[in-house]
């Protein structure tokens, strides 16, 4: 995935954590493991991974002053829960409009986004995807605009690099699109 560049405070890139407890159950013939997910309390100090998902650059600036630019599609920075919260109440379009995705399931339920990101794919589902037109017809009409945008300019990039040459994707596409990607 491309780096992402930090323009203010304490922005990081990480991996995102998982809250997970494991209880051990004994039942009379073996020992058994199951994994239950406690609900997670949010701090306004944690760190959630935030996601570029549009074709080029994109910049935020919060009116207390924080700041960050990701580059491109698939860039992802660390971002405070405060801050997102504020993004929430402030700009909410960025996030219901799927031009930034918010990588943390927990948050994504706070915010109550869940239906809006049930179409949203990373770069390696992109990618799949791009292998199967049937799929394509299925999902491309229930996807926000932003992730259309992604598909559209990421078929067209692999089209012209000579990636992409399967003609039923490429039909599939302007059959859903009305876009011609091989011109």
């Amino acid at each position: 995935m491309a780096r992402a560049t930090t323009v203010k405070k304490d922005a990081e890139v990480v991996t995102p954590q998982e809250s997970t407890v494991e209880q051990a159950t004994v039942t009379d013939e073996k020992k058994e493991e199951v994994k239950m997910t406690e609900p997670r309390i949010i701090q306004d100090t944690d760190k959630i991974e935030i996601m570029n998902n549009t074709t080029g650059l994109y910049g935020y600036i919060s009116r207390n002053g924080y700041s960050f630019d990701l580059e491109e599609y698939g860039d992802v920075v660390r971002i405070p829960m405060s801050e997102l919260r504020i993004m929430f109440t402030s700009q909410k379009a960025h996030l219901k409009k799927a031009w930034i995705i918010i990588l943390d399931e927990d948050v994504v339920e706070e915010f109550n986004l869940t239906r809006d990101y049930q179409y949203i794919f990373t770069e390696e589902e992109v990618n799949n995807l791009l292998q199967h037109p049937d799929k394509i017809r299925d999902l491309f009409p229930k996807m926000a605009t932003a992730m259309q945008t992604i598909i559209m300019s990421t078929a067209k990039r692999k089209v012209k690099a000579g990636q992409l040459y399967d003609l039923r994707v490429v039909q599939a596409l302007k059959d859903v699109s009305g876009i011609d990607i091989t011109q």
